[in-house]
């Protein structure tokens, strides 16, 4: 139980901290318009890792971070191209 334990703690922390985004680098190494978004794919992962072990807290962080990436209607939007706007 105590890994349990430690394991939800973690969760816990790396979604309070919003830090559970994929990441996106170039191959010059620097980050791309889509680091640290994809929220929504981890943020599935870690809503059923923790089961009945997520607060209302917690999930409303997960909600305000999926909602946060949301660009016309679409979820985790990575442009084509360069993103200019």
């Amino acid at each position: 139980m105590a890994a349990k334990d430690r394991a939800v703690k973690f969760l816990k922390t790396q979604l309070s901290d919003g830090n559970y985004g994929l990441t996106c680098m170039g191959s010059d190494g620097l980050p791309r318009f889509s680091h640290q978004k994809g929220h929504v794919f981890s943020g599935y992962f870690i809503a059923r890792a923790l089961g009945h072990d997520i607060s209302e807290t917690d999930r409303a962080l997960l909600v305000t971070r999926i909602m946060s990436e949301e660009y016309k209607g679409l979820w985790g939007y990575s442009p084509p191209a360069p993103y200019v706007s």
